[in-house]
C-alpha cells in the first residue's frame, strides 16, 4: 500500500491527520473510478489486490468486512478519520461514503476493496446492508474473479486452515516440496462445496448484472497475469503499467499426488457435471 503521507513533518497523530484532510482538500479528488473485486476464498482475490496495489494510479484495500480482523487499520494508512473503527463496525456505509471513497491524491484514478462472497452475505447485523448499497452504488465497477477448477479451490481451503498459511510471500523451490501435504477428501462435502459455489457465482452475477463488470479466472491471471492485468488497467481506466506480484502459489503438488483418494472421487464424480475438474 501506498504510503501518500509519510513526507507531512509533524508526527503527532492528530496534527497529522489535520494535515493530510488539509492537503487532500486543496489538492485531492473523489472523480475516480470506484471498484470492487468479488470472488470466493482461494481464487486469487488476494494475488490480483496485490497486483493492482503495485500500480501508481491504483488503492485496492483488503477484506474490509472481515469479520475476523477488529479494525481496518492494520489494512493500510489510507484511512485517516479518529472515528474509522466506529464508522466500519457500527456505521458501515458512512464508512464506505467517508473513509473508503474518500478524497484521494490526484494521481489516483481507482480506489476499491475486495469481498468474498461470504461477507457479502455476513451474519454480522450491521454489515448487511452493506451488499445493497454496493449493488446500488451508480458506477461502481466490479471485477468478479471465479476459479474453474472446484477441486482446486476446495482443496486450496483445506490445506491453508491446516496450515494456517492462507498467503505466500515467497517463491517455491524444488525444496518446498517435501513440506507439502496431502489430503483424503469426502464425496459430499466436495459435492456440496462445488454446488453452492456454482450458485454463488451465478448469483452475484445476477446481482452485479447492472453494473461495469470483467470477469477474471484464477487459472488466466496465474497462467499470464500481465496480459490479464493489462486488462484490468484498460478496465480501471488505468495507464499501463507492468504488475508487480507479492504473493505465490503455496502448493504446486499435482491434484492426484495432493488428494489422497483423488481416483476413487474421480470414480465417483464420473457421470456427473463435475468430472471435468478431474483432469489427470
Amino acid at each position: 500500500m501506498k504510503n501518500f503521507f509519510n513526507s507531512l513533518p509533524t508526527q503527532r497523530p492528530s496534527l497529522k491527520r489535520t494535515s493530510r484532510d488539509l492537503k487532500l482538500l486543496f489538492n485531492g479528488h473523489k472523480n475516480y473510478n470506484k471498484f470492487i473485486i468479488v470472488g470466493n476464498a482461494r481464487t486469487g482475490t488476494t494475488f490480483l489486490q496485490e497486483l493492482i496495489n503495485s500500480h501508481s494510479q491504483a488503492i485496492c484495500l483488503g477484506e474490509l468486512f472481515n469479520p475476523k480482523i477488529t479494525s481496518p487499520r492494520w489494512l493500510s494508512e489510507y484511512f485517516l478519520g479518529s472515528n474509522v473503527d466506529v464508522f466500519w463496525e457500527k456505521a458501515p456505509i458512512k464508512f464506505l461514503r467517508q473513509d473508503v471513497f474518500r478524497r484521494v491524491p490526484k494521481e489516483i484514478r481507482a480506489v476499491g476493496f475486495k469481498m468474498t462472497y461470504a461477507q457479502g452475505k455476513t451474519e454480522q447485523e450491521n454489515w448487511q446492508n452493506v451488499l445493497p448499497y454496493l449493488i446500488d452504488l451508480k458506477h461502481l465497477k466490479v471485477i468478479h474473479i471465479k476459479r474453474n477448477n472446484k477441486l482446486e479451490s476446495h482443496l486450496s481451503i483445506k490445506i491453508a486452515r491446516q496450515t494456517k498459511r492462507w498467503h505466500k510471500l515467497e517463491k517455491t523451490t524444488g525444496k518446498d516440496d517435501k513440506n507439502e501435504i496431502s489430503f483424503s477428501l469426502d464425496y459430499q462435502e466436495c459435492l456440496n462445496y462445488f454446488t453452492n459455489i456454482k450458485n454463488l457465482e451465478q448469483e452475484y452475477d445476477v446481482m452485479f448484472k447492472n453494473h461495469d463488470t470483467i470477469e477474471i479466472t484464477y487459472e488466466k491471471i496465474a497462467h499470464n497475469y500481465q496480459e490479464q492485468m493489462g486488462l484490468i488497467d484498460k478496465f480501471l481506466g488505468l495507464e499501463y503499467e507492468v504488475p508487480i506480484p507479492n504473493t505465490y502459489k503455496i502448493q504446486k503438488k499435482p491434484l492426484s499426488k495432493a488428494i489422497s483418494n483423488y481416483f476413487e472421487l474421480k470414480e465417483k464424480f464420473k457421470a456427473t457435471p463435475w468430472y471435468e475438474y478431474f483432469t489427470e
